[in-house]
Parts: C-alpha cells; sequence; structure tokens
C-alpha cells in the first residue's frame, strides 16, 4: 500500500466548551494520511483510478467549517467516520492542532488512528 498525506489544512471552526468558544471561529489544522494502492491510477493515468485529494480536502473543509464541535475528541471521530463513509477510506491517521486555545502554548493536538 501506498500513503497519502494531506498536511496543515487549515480551517476555522466552533470548537469548544467554554461560552466564549461558541461564539467564536478557531482556527485548527489538519494533518491527514491514509494508504491507498496506487498502481492502477498510475498505469491508467486517471482520476478514476484513484483518490481526488482536492475534492476530499474540499468537502472535508465544508464538513468541519458548518459544523460546531464541543471537544477534539468528537471532531476527530467525526471526521474519521466522514472520511470512511464519503470517500471509502482505511488505515487513516488524523492529527488536529488547535491553535492558541491555550495562552502559552502554540496548540493542543489530538492524533488518533483508524
Amino acid at each position: 500500500m501506498d500513503t497519502f498525506k494531506i498536511t496543515q489544512l487549515k480551517l476555522e471552526t466552533t470548537l469548544g466548551l467554554y461560552p466564549f468558544e461558541k461564539k467564536i471561529k478557531q482556527t485548527i489544522l489538519i494533518d491527514l494520511e491514509f494508504t491507498l494502492d496506487i498502481k492502477k491510477a498510475a498505469a491508467s493515468n486517471s482520476l478514476d483510478d484513484t483518490i481526488d485529494y482536492s475534492r476530499l480536502a474540499c468537502e472535508l473543509t465544508t464538513f468541519i467549517e458548518t459544523r460546531s464541535f464541543l471537544l477534539l475528541e468528537s471532531l476527530a471521530e467525526q471526521v474519521v467516520a466522514f472520511l470512511k463513509n464519503n470517500f471509502d477510506l482505511k488505515n487513516i491517521k488524523l492529527k488536529i492542532s488547535k491553535i492558541g486555545c491555550i495562552s502559552n502554548a502554540k496548540e493542543v493536538t489530538l492524533e488518533i488512528a483508524r
């Protein structure tokens, strides 16, 4: 199997438990990794035989930016479910970084593999 990676997909969403967090959009970064056999696409040179990663990024952006989430954990699980259901992805590694949510830290990050 071969590995695709999308790194630092920058999004704005409503994420958090605190009342002030529910009123603002916060910046998150998504790093996504998944496996896919590229042999057929390499031979055919056809997008139909591989993943349209541009479409994936656009649809994932819409999915995240049009919803609100209380926890990073629920965001992560919903993203994985979305990717499995809409793109039939397997072996997903997802990293979500919430930027600037702790004043003296660059980010808080959650990584999961499904």
